[in-house]
């Protein structure tokens, strides 16, 4: 299977949390495919798993010595949640992206990179 660049959706306070499912950005799930998002800090993995997976995120070296350390974590049938954010000089690749691999994943899992963004309205 061939990589999967994701697109983010931007949020805002007022905007809320979007139907992961449902938003035009969603990708689902396939086993062992690399996914990869931009990063800049500020977004956030959205998930819903209805079978249940396990999520690799690929860590890089840093020039303050941190080797490349990756992180596992499994995802329970029926979870919903948020994962991140994520430190760029901890996560992203050299083109500015977060990678990671789903294993034991099916097409009833939903993945869609989100971003909160600031409205600038009264501190909304």
């Amino acid at each position: 299977m061939a990589d999967v660049d994701m697109v983010v959706s931007t949020l805002t306070r007022v905007t809320g949390i979007v139907d992961i499912e449902n938003d035009a950005n969603v990708v689902d799930g396939n086993d062992g495919t690399p996914y990869y998002f931009p990063n800049d800090g500020m977004t956030l993995l959205a998930l819903v798993a209805a079978v249940g997976c396990t999520i690799t995120f690929t860590g890089y070296a840093n020039e303050y010595g941190r080797v490349a350390t990756s992180f596992t974590f499994i995802v329970a049938a029926g979870d919903t949640g948020l994962v991140g954010p994520f430190d760029p000089h901890l996560w992203n690749d050299s083109d500015g992206r977060v990678e990671f691999i789903i294993s034991a994943a099916n097409a009833t899992d939903y993945f869609l990179a989100v971003r909160l963004q600031n409205t600038g309205t009264n501190g909304v």
